[in-house]
Formats: C-alpha cells, structure tokens, sequence
C-alpha cells in the first residue's frame, strides 16, 4: 500500500511511506478527481498529517466495476476482493483454466449497456495453497480499465 502524507504545516511537502498501518476508522473524505483516494487523519512523528490512500479501480463501458485500496498484485494483475466488486454486470462462464502455481481458475463475461466482453474476469475459487490469498479476489483482461 502506498500511503502519502500531506503535512499541515507545509501543504506543499508530500512524504511517500511504504506499507503503514492506519487507523481507517475516521476517514475525512473522498477524493475522485485524477486519483481516487481516502483521506484520514493521522499522527505521524508528533506533527498532524493528513494521509491519502490510493484505490486501485476496474471500470468497463463508464461504469465502475470494483474498486479497492487492498488489492493484490500478481505477475501484473490487480486483484479485487471479493466484496469490492459489483457481481451486477457479472455472469459466470463455463471457462476454467489452469495455472500451475494459483489453480484453476473460473471466468465471468462483463455486460454493460449492451457491450458484453466475455470472459474478461476471473478468480480463483480454490487456488492453490501458494495462492490462497486470491480465494475469489476478481482480476481482469486490458478490456477492462484497472487504474
């Protein structure tokens, strides 16, 4: 996760720390411009922070379809968690591939206002040990815009 803080007492300084913990229990509010983003506010080093969280978003068609800052990357692909994904536009194919260190996956054709592009998401109902933190964490093909 990469967190970036903003201090109050030099707006303009930003400070970029890998893998923090944060209380996301307060969070001020949400950021949609160019970057999505949850604001919290923090302690950090005795000095008031204010700390953004980028989300990874999967969007197809103009519609988001999962969105999340605890994805997980792998070999390139951003997986989504199973509750951060919109299943509405989602129906469940027939397709199941192997790999041979996550298992077998599962796939989902994507419709959006009449555009259907098929098989583009899959997951993993039962991965692999090694994998066992995708169990059904959504990833998708380039059809679908991951930012």
């Amino acid at each position: 996760m990469i967190v970036e803080f903003r201090l109050r007492t030099a707006p303009r300084s930003i400070h970029i720390l890998h893998d923090v913990e944060i209380d996301k229990a307060t969070p001020i509010r949400k950021r949609t411009d160019d970057h999505t983003g949850v604001r919290f506010p923090i302690k950090w080093n005795r000095i008031a922070a204010e700390c953004v969280i980028y989300c990874m978003r999967a969007e197809f068609n103009g519609v988001v379809l999962a969105e999340s800052d605890e994805t997980v990357e792998v070999e390139g692909n951003q997986y989504f968690p199973p509750a951060s994904v919109n299943t509405d536009y989602f129906t469940k194919t027939e397709l199941s591939t192997h790999c041979p260190w996550k298992g077998d996956a599962s796939y989902y054709d994507i419709s959006v206002d009449g555009e259907t592009a098929s098989n583009s998401a899959w997951f993993y109902p039962t991965p692999s040990e090694e994998a066992a933190n995708l169990k059904d964490h959504v990833a998708f093909y380039p059809v679908v815009t991951v930012t």
